[in-house]
């Protein structure tokens, strides 16, 4: 079987789940097998990957997924984000690899010297946008894909592959982006179209209810005064309605479509699959 033919097989990892969707090849993709696997917590002193890996390693090999591409998303409880000023005095690859790891250092201290850290390559004099994740869950998920002769054709952070999936609906210029998944929320804002800044934060079950406060410390962060002409939404298992902005925010919920095998209120919980 070609490579380029193959059904694509959508790996979602998070702390207490892990979400598998298999999509067909064809004119229009389309869902043909879907799991979520709940993983136990983490043990004191464990990693808060572990669980999830060994979760995968159970389920890879099983029948209905074998014979597709893996492309795997990390939920953004395991990915650390950073956006990194240009400067104009680095020059090449190792110069700009240095500053990237060396500006992660500055915020994390040595928990830096184990994380693998990739970055997007902005036009000058645009900021880099960073992100690092533990080397000991990249070679983990490796290892499993290999062991269950599946190819791992692209690892993404979740924030990366949403950003992806909606850019096309997103102004840089006006809007902010807000992505939500279980227990974690991610803000991002943006400066003439490039990466101006990324918080991530842990958040509870009403998180909707606390957004006003959220985006108000957002704003601080930022250094703004007033509020983007929109706030762009993707959150996708909590319902419009549950969620609260500020006085002076207006907000613009994104939407997955529906397709064949995927009802987007229904299936909501496999959406963060659908994103990359």
């Amino acid at each position: 079987m070609s490579l380029s033919w193959r059904d694509r097989l959508h790996v979602v990892l998070a702390p207490r789940r892990v979400i598998l969707v298999r999509l067909a090849r064809g004119l229009a993709d389309r869902v043909v097998a879907k799991e979520i696997v709940a993983c136990p917590p983490a043990q004191a002193g464990e990693p808060p990957w572990r669980p999830a890996l060994a979760a995968l390693e159970t389920i890879l090999p099983r029948r209905p997924w074998k014979n597709a591409e893996v492309r795997a998303i990390l939920s953004n409880h395991f990915v650390h984000y950073l956006v990194v000023p240009w400067q104009e005095k680095v020059t090449g690859e190792e110069e700009q690899a240095a500053l990237v790891r060396y500006s992660f250092a500055e915020v994390y201290g040595e928990a830096v010297e184990g994380w693998e850290i990739l970055w997007n390559e902005g036009r000058p004099p645009a900021p880099l946008l960073a992100c690092a994740a533990d080397r000991r869950l990249l070679a983990g998920l490796r290892e499993i894909c290999a062991g269950a002769g599946l190819p791992l054709v692209a690892i993404q952070p979740y924030l990366m592959a949403a950003f992806n999936r909606w850019r096309r609906e997103l102004d840089g210029r006006r809007d902010w982006f807000l992505l939500a998944e279980e227990g974690r929320l991610c803000l991002a804002w943006f400066q003439e179209d490039d990466w101006a800044g990324v918080n991530c934060r842990q958040v509870g079950q009403g998180w909707g209810q606390e957004l006003p406060q959220i985006l108000d410390r957002a704003l601080l962060l930022a250094g703004r005064d007033s509020p983007p002409e929109r706030l762009c939404i993707a959150a996708p298992e909590t319902p419009a309605g549950e969620m609260a902005l500020a006085d002076g925010w207006s907000g613009s919920v994104l939407k997955l479509p529906a397709r064949p095998g995927f009802a987007p209120a229904e299936d909501a919980a496999y959406a963060m699959a659908l994103n990359a």
